[in-house]
């Protein structure tokens, strides 16, 4: 009899997992097919530079790695499967592709166990078409594996009932996370705040196994850290304020350079440009990187074709979802904080900081709330929260940087369309009935934002394979002749790969594929270096550049040369004309120029991409 209860247990739990099977299958074959199929080879290099990271680090020259307050955990992954795959492209892929499907089930596994079904159904679709997932799942960043184990870990801590295994298993799978990415650590502060708000509710010691086996998983890494760099954590955020800042004084480019090269730590910052850098981060930028503040289309909002509606969305689901009984002096005082705020941002001239204005109503009514709610409903909001304030100190560039809290716009968005449209409509149209979640303009707005979804998908997918030469039908089925943005870093390795010893050469490039496709050194250089008046040997010489132009060529170069020993000169040197490079560096998309120098012998240009590449003789000018 038990056997049988057993079997029809597990018969209905995967009838309930067919649609979310089928969801996840579908991404699956479709980003797989793209990423393997249409565009095997990749124009982004960020994978090459973590691969030869962690191939230096296997051979024991990880004094002369730097990689700028990353772990170590994904350049050895990388490098260590491509002992069985030998293909530094197909191996980010696997792994890109494996993370970003196992976030697309594990979504709807959470937010089920949360919300219920169609509530999870919705989530899961939204998630699955995201533009930026499906460009994150083709291409070979590092985001997607630790996102998905940062999943795995919601997984068991959103549980309605919390027991010692799960929170064992939440910790142990963060703390993987974490030896990936160390954004992950902000994971872990959202869900211990958690615990400790329910310090009554649950067993005393679940603050502490949770701490404990957390800090055990990533003690590889600590003892990594210490033994190679004589810190822990391997951690300073002065690195990124310095490179990347909105606000910047001519400083704090020497905290950069101090970072690469491991010459020390930090200066300390002004307060005051630490203080502006903080809330244009958190008011502006990370919001605008989330939820399309009108700022361009970059954002990985569930709504991303349209600015500033996702956030309306997100707001709407997690209003109802706290549920504030509000009379109505509470309720005139909170609709005249956002005029207040706007009123003295306009005067201070901030009014870009609007999203202040919108978030404190919301934090208002949120805290008073928070402990009515379930706790595994409190740990989205809490680590939302807590990971948006933590991470605003340092300048987040790119909205993937942000996908460690991918699930929890969509959960708050599909509880907005299938819980308060309803209502809505219920009352315009009192022929609707208010408790059914799929009324007709529910229907309406969700069909139009998963097109829109979908279409921007096909655009993300189109740009990064074969740029802006297109019909976005030609995604799916690609006419004969189109060329593939890769295109120039294959065509041109094969021209280098047949010179004598390029294995032993150096080629000058903006990018690490061509050196990887033609099996050379490589010496990193954006062409926006040194003074516009050098001359073109004086610039590939780089005698001119600035110490913090000098490190990055370094730093980035392979084999790296973090603390400038080797200084090498290149022998090659590939141009990819760009807009913003020093003019005078222009005329090498010319080869009949007569001022290019006479040691630089035109060795090929490709009619297809414009690519030039001269061989770099040893003559005096």
């Amino acid at each position: 009899m038990n056997d049988i209860t057993n079997f029809s247990i597990c018969k209905s739990k995967f009838y309930n997992l067919k649609i979310p099977i089928l969801i996840t299958t579908i991404f699956f074959i479709s980003t797989s097919y793209v990423a393997f199929i249409i565009d095997v080879p990749s124009e982004d290099d960020d994978h090459l530079w973590y691969y030869n990271a962690g191939t230096e680090i296997l051979s024991g020259n990880h004094a002369n790695v730097a990689l700028f307050n990353a772990p170590v955990g994904w350049p050895i992954l990388l490098s260590s499967l491509d002992l069985i795959i030998h293909d530094a492209f197909i191996t980010g892929k696997i792994y890109s592709i494996f993370g970003a499907t196992g976030i697309v089930f594990f979504s709807y596994l959470i937010t089920e166990q949360i919300f219920g079904r169609k509530i999870a159904l919705l989530t899961q679709t939204l998630i699955a078409i995201n533009p930026f997932l499906h460009s994150e799942a083709i291409i070979t960043h590092s985001e997607m594996l630790p996102v998905f184990f940062i999943f795995i870990a919601f997984y068991f801590i959103t549980k309605k009932q919390l027991v010692s295994h799960q929170i064992i298993f939440a910790a142990i799978f963060l703390g993987i996370s974490f030896m990936l990415r160390y954004q992950s650590s902000l994971i872990f502060i959202g869900i211990l705040i958690v615990l400790l708000l329910n310090f009554k509710k649950y067993p005393k010691h679940f603050p502490l196994l949770f701490t404990f086996l957390f800090f055990l998983t990533i003690t590889p890494l600590l003892l990594y850290n210490f033994e190679n760099t004589g810190s822990l954590l391997d951690i300073d955020p002065g690195f990124y304020l310095g490179l990347n800042s909105e606000y910047k004084t001519p400083e704090m480019d020497s905290i950069a350079v101090a970072r690469l090269t491991g010459t020390g730590t930090s200066e300390s910052i002004e307060s005051q440009i630490l203080t502006k850098n903080y809330f244009h981060n958190l008011f502006l930028i990370n919001p605008h990187n989330i939820f399309n503040l009108g700022l361009g289309w970059a954002s990985f909002s569930p709504i991303p074709i349209i600015p500033y509606i996702g956030i309306l969305f997100v707001l709407g689901g997690v209003i109802v979802t706290l549920n504030p009984s509000l009379n109505k002096k509470q309720l005139l005082t909170l609709l005249t904080i956002p005029v207040i705020l706007l009123s003295f941002l306009y005067v201070l001239n901030h009014l870009e900081l609007f999203f202040l204005a919108i978030i404190v109503p919301v934090l208002i009514i949120a805290i008073p709330s928070l402990k009515k709610l379930e706790t595994n409903i409190q740990i989205l909001l809490v680590v939302f929260c807590s990971f948006m304030f933590l991470i605003s100190f340092v300048a987040i560039r790119v909205p993937w940087d942000l996908f460690s809290i991918l699930i929890i716009p969509p959960i708050f968005t599909a509880i907005f369309l299938l819980k308060v449209i309803p209502k809505i409509s219920s009352r315009i149209f009192n022929n609707y009935n208010s408790n059914t979640s799929f009324n007709p303009i529910s229907i309406v707005l969700i069909f139009l934002i998963i097109c829109s979804s979908l279409f921007l998908s096909l655009m993300f997918e189109k740009f990064s394979i074969y740029g802006d030469d297109m019909d976005y039908e030609n995604i799916i089925f690609p006419e004969e002749g189109l060329e593939k943005r890769s295109l120039k870093f294959t065509e041109i390795g094969h021209i280098l790969s047949q010179e004598p010893n390029i294995e032993s050469k150096y080629v000058m490039a903006n990018s690490l594929n061509f050196a990887y496709y033609s099996n050379s050194k490589y010496l990193y250089a954006k062409f926006t270096e040194g003074n516009e008046n050098d001359s073109i040997n004086s610039y590939i010489s780089r005698e001119n550049w600035s110490l913090y132009e000098l490190t990055f060529s370094n730093v980035f170069s392979y084999p790296p040369d973090r603390y400038n020993k080797i200084n090498p000169s290149p022998d090659y040197l590939v141009y990819d004309k760009k807009d913003r490079d020093m003019t005078n560096l222009q005329i090498l998309s010319d080869p009949k120029n007569p001022e290019i120098p006479s040691n630089f012998e035109l060795i090929y240009m490709s009619d297809k991409t414009g690519v030039t590449v001269y061989k770099i003789h040893d003559l005096e000018q």
